[in-house]
């Protein structure tokens, strides 16, 4: 979930971050 990758306790790197969001 989005608000999971921009939680204080994320813990994927800004690269990871965008593959994430572009997966949803």
């Amino acid at each position: 979930r989005i608000s999971d990758l921009q939680g204080p306790g994320s813990k994927f790197p800004p690269l990871q971050n965008l593959t994430n969001l572009k997966e949803l």
